[in-house]
């Protein structure tokens, strides 16, 4: 067997074994902020307005998900951004 066949057979070996090492591990829960700053969350949600049989959710409507659904979900507050896809 040639060294580099070799090497190819152990990394197949070795690879795997240390991914699901890594894998068990549990996130790192530590946030590193410059002195002064704070960690702070984001959190994005997308939502699209058409609906599969060629309809569109209407203003009304989508202002009533957002009041009914999202708000609930976000007592400290929230900013919806409309953009266009193309």
């Amino acid at each position: 067997m040639s060294i580099v066949r070799g090497l190819i057979l152990a990394l197949i070996v070795v690879w795997p074994v240390q991914a699901s090492q890594a894998a068990d591990l549990p996130p790192s829960t530590e946030v590193m902020c410059r002195a002064g700053e704070d960690a702070w969350l984001s959190t994005s949600l997308f939502f699209g307005r058409n609906i599969s049989d060629g309809g569109t959710v209407s203003d009304a409507d989508w202002l009533g998900f957002v009041e009914t659904e999202i708000a609930l979900r976000f007592p400290g507050g929230f900013t919806v951004i409309d953009g266009n896809g193309f």
